[in-house]
């Protein structure tokens, strides 16, 4: 299950007009909330700018669901809600392949040496 929910605080607006909206995408799934334990294995953060696009500021999901696809159905549904979303950068090799994966990387796009490597297949994956 895949849940979004509009942060209100901490909520810095500059000016009414500018108001930003911040969300986080949870996902639930099954043994999570069969178990009882009703939290969200992996979390994308977003911050909204009304009129512009909504941005990825990072995604955290825990280790033991990693590699089963949950990340990247969380960026799908972010895409599916905000077809504009961009995104501040990927921290490692595997999170630039995973916005690669979404349409999120344009493959012309340097690494950031420090964050997502600094071989040749890291920086033809993009990211910044």
């Amino acid at each position: 299950m895949i849940y979004f929910r509009e942060v209100k605080e901490p909520y810095a607006a500059p000016t009414e007009e500018a108001a930003f909206k911040y969300w986080h995408i949870e996902y639930y799934d099954d043994k999570s909330i069969d178990g009882g334990r009703m939290f969200p294995v992996g979390v994308a953060y977003i911050v909204e700018l009304p009129g512009k696009s909504a941005s990825l500021q990072y995604m955290i999901m825990a280790d033991q669901w990693r590699g089963r696809g949950f990340a990247k159905e969380l960026l799908q549904a972010a895409k599916t809600r905000w077809p504009s979303l961009t995104w501040s950068g990927a921290t490692s090799k595997p999170g630039a392949a995973l916005l690669k994966s979404v349409g999120l990387i344009n493959e012309t796009k340097q690494v950031d040496q420090n964050s997502a490597g600094s071989s040749p297949e890291a920086q033809t994956a993009g990211g910044t």
